[in-house]
């Protein structure tokens, strides 16, 4: 299943149907956004609306996972299909923890950091924590995420600028600063050469 693909299929359908994105939105209950980056191939739909938008669009959910009309589809291929889904579904979840494990670990290394050097009380090294989290995540998501990379890139830059300012402001001592520079080149270089 194609980011790229089932965006054109939404559309296509769409469009046969003479609803605007906003219609379509209203209908499933969400933003005209959100339809907007599932046909532009930015993401997917939640799979609870999987049945709401096949019947808005007046297709089954077997023909719009596989992102084409057909008049029947064997039982083997409405498992093949649903089983891709599993797939999809299980290693977005499984993405999603191992992001969760990676920016626990860097933001509990990075508010050590801090609040060991006594430049920060627990709870502005815990913030500054989570900015360098956010950072590192960006970068995780950059790597394995071919769908939305332009944001990630975007949220792991400003994470990463905000982390270094807020440190500098703080009067850090650049060892200190160096230390959690090396922690972050450390994960680019895994996720590389993984």
């Amino acid at each position: 299943m194609n980011a790229k693909d089932m965006g054109m299929f939404i559309c296509k359908l769409r469009k046969e149907n003479n609803m605007t994105q906003m219609e379509l939105a209203q209908q499933l209950h969400v933003t005209d956004k959100a339809v907007s980056r599932w046909e532009r191939g930015i993401g997917y739909p939640d799979i609870q609306l999987l049945p709401a938008l096949s019947e808005s669009l007046h297709v089954s959910v077997a023909e719009l996972i596989s992102c084409k009309k057909s008049l029947n589809y064997s039982n083997e291929e409405v498992t093949n299909i649903i089983h891709n889904l599993d797939v999809y579904k299980m290693e977005s979840f499984r993405q999603d923890r191992k992001a969760d494990k990676i920016s626990l670990i860097c933001m509990i290394f990075v508010a050590a950091c801090v609040y060991i050097s006594g430049h920060g009380s627990i709870i502005g090294s815990l913030c500054i924590g989570a900015i360098f989290a956010m950072a590192v995540i960006g970068l995780y998501y950059l790597y394995y995420d071919n769908s939305t990379k332009r944001i990630y890139a975007f949220f792991s830059l400003l994470g990463l600028l905000l982390f270094i300012q807020f440190l500098i402001f703080m009067g850090m001592d650049y060892r200190w600063i160096s230390y959690i520079l090396i922690l972050y080149i450390i994960v680019i270089l895994n996720m590389i050469c993984r």
